[in-house]
């Protein structure tokens, strides 16, 4: 009987760890990757919202993702990673590389957060 306690314990804690990716975060995400693999660099920063306008022009916009595509190519499939804070970390599987991709929206479901980063990967030990 102990044991059983002691299990349905730890379960229970397990779950209220788990981490369930926001919905307005991954329409968001979704909508980036469309704008971003058509090359629609207008369509990512219209994705903003204002302090991320005011911080990134049109032109820096289209500039930085524009040489990512050229570099990287297109963003073939997101994978959730986890939740850092209240911004999401997705595994971003592009043409010719992988990267972490940092995202959030503001109460408005615009994007407020947006960093790709080298991908963080956990090699074991052989």
């Amino acid at each position: 009987m102990k044991k059983i306690i002691i299990i349905i314990a730890f379960l229970s804690l397990n779950c209220s760890f788990s981490q369930t990716e926001v919905k307005e975060v991954k329409s968001a995400l979704m909508d980036f990757k469309k704008a971003y693999n058509a090359s629609d660099y207008e369509a990512i920063f219209n994705l903003f919202n204002n302090k991320m306008k005011a911080e990134h022009s049109l032109e820096k916009v289209a500039q930085l993702y524009g040489k990512i595509n050229k570099a990287k190519g297109a963003i073939e499939a997101l994978n959730f990673k986890e939740i850092v804070g209240v911004s999401h970390t997705y595994e971003a599987i592009f043409k010719r590389d992988v990267l972490d991709l940092v995202i959030n929206v503001d109460e408005n479901n615009l994007i407020n957060t947006l960093y790709i980063n080298r991908a963080k990967r956990n090699y074991k030990k052989e």
